[in-house]
């Protein structure tokens, strides 16, 4: 469900299945990350993926069914979940991947600031089409 969303709506890269087998291998079963799934009469209509470091929740993953299932909010609860479990885990800062940049509209951004954060891109990246360029900037940056 999430790979739908991500690719249609989002266009972003979204993992495989592999990607997700191997995070709960090593970050679940150490209780470093979490799956949540959102449910609706027996279907998955939303879910998140958060990881844990130090004092940080980071939510990777969040989305749902929202035209089919709007009045259910799956997207929300998705969210709302991941933070609900980063604050009783005692966590200080939830950071919201992937939120676009701040000088274009985008509405995650706009919804997750509701929750009364700033936003600091600190952590950003460009992919040029150009494979030269792509190579000559990853040489200046890495």
């Amino acid at each position: 469900m999430l790979h739908k969303v991500y690719s249609s709506r989002i266009r972003r890269y979204f993992p495989n299945n592999n990607f997700f087998n191997h995070m709960d291998k090593w970050l679940i079963k150490g209780s470093h990350g979490k799956i949540f799934v959102v449910r609706y009469k027996e279907k998955i209509i939303g879910g998140s993926v958060c990881i844990y470091s130090d004092d940080n929740a980071f939510l990777w993953f969040s989305g749902g069914m929202r035209k089919t299932y709007a009045l259910q909010y799956p997207g929300i609860l998705a969210v709302w979940k991941a933070l609900n479990d980063a604050h009783e885990r005692g966590y200080r800062h939830m950071e919201f991947m992937d939120v676009g940049l701040p000088f274009r509209k985008h509405g995650y951004r706009d919804f997750v600031l509701r929750f009364g954060g700033k936003q600091s891109s600190t952590r950003r990246w460009f992919r040029i089409s150009w494979s030269w360029l792509n190579k000559l900037m990853i040489k200046f940056y890495v």
